[in-house]
This record gives structure tokens, sequence and C-alpha cells, in this order.
């Protein structure tokens, strides 16, 4: 074989080989390998929006919620889809969901202590009794457990990050 510095394209000229400024090969092929990783990628992203875990609304938070009836009583963590649901209504107080227990739908979304040493579960008053605070500001929330004013923690939570 000849040596080839010089390929004739009709009136154009393409280096292959040679040292005069065109392509090489190693350039070559970190384009070929930088095109296989964002292929690569698209195709992760494509089917992660397909057939990834659907139940990622509610993953990394966990949610318990209390049956109301007093007979019952019931702790239990709903299945994702009704954690998703609730979640789209957070703020509307007659969604409750029904007990898997009693079959009545008297659960609502209990709350956790922010406080580290204290993290119990429990339903607050708004929760408990919305027909109180209907057209009013929402009652103070405090730990039933270990008596910590939430808003207030949160407020000073909040206030110590914007430093």
């Amino acid at each position: 074989m000849r040596n080839m510095k010089h390929v004739g394209l009709g009136t154009k000229r393409l280096d292959v080989g040679g040292a005069g400024g065109g392509i090489g090969r190693q350039q070559i092929l970190l384009a070929v390998v930088l095109g296989l990783i964002i292929v690569g990628a698209l195709v992760l992203a494509v089917w992660g929006m397909w057939f990834g875990d659907q139940k990622t609304t509610t993953k990394g938070r966990e949610i318990r919620y209390q049956c109301l009836n007093p007979e019952c009583a019931h702790e239990f963590e709903p299945p994702p889809e009704e954690s998703r649901e609730r979640l789209e209504r957070l703020d509307d107080p007659d969604s409750r969901i029904e007990c898997p227990k009693c079959g009545e739908i008297s659960a609502v979304q209990m709350s956790r202590c922010p406080d580290p040493e204290c993290g119990k579960w429990f339903v607050s008053d708004f929760d408990r009794n919305p027909e109180e605070y209907r057209g009013g500001k929402r009652p103070r929330q405090k730990c039933p457990h270990c008596g910590l004013d939430i808003r207030k923690w949160l407020q000073k939570k909040y206030a110590d990050t914007e430093r």
C-alpha cells in the first residue's frame, strides 16, 4: 500500500494522517466516544421517564396516618397512591382516607415532632377538629409528647439558615 497523506475529494483535499493539521485518529475516537456517551445518557433519561419508579412522589418522606375512630385509633402507612393523593390535597382538612383496620374514612395524616430527641408522631389539633378552625387561623401546633411549639421551632430553624 502506498503511504497516502492526502486524499483528493473532488476539488477539496482532506488530510488523513499527515502532520498538516487534519483530523487525527485520536480526535475521531474521542468524538465517537463522546457521541456514545451522549446517546447513552439520552437513552437512560427516556427509559427513566417511561419505565422508572412511579412511587417517587413520596420517596424519602415517611407518611403516617391515624384513625380518629376512638375505638380503633389504628396507625398505619398508606399505599403510595393514597399518599400522593393526600399530598395533592394537603391543605384540605376534609381529606381523610379509609382506615384499613375498621374500614371507616376517618384516618388523617400525622405530624412528626421535629425535635430529634423526641421525634414522636401525633395528630395535630387542626387535623383532629378542623371544624373548630374554619375561616380562622390555625392553632399553635405543639407536640403533645414533649411540648415543643413547632411554629417557633421552624421560625428559629429558618432564621438560622438565612444567616
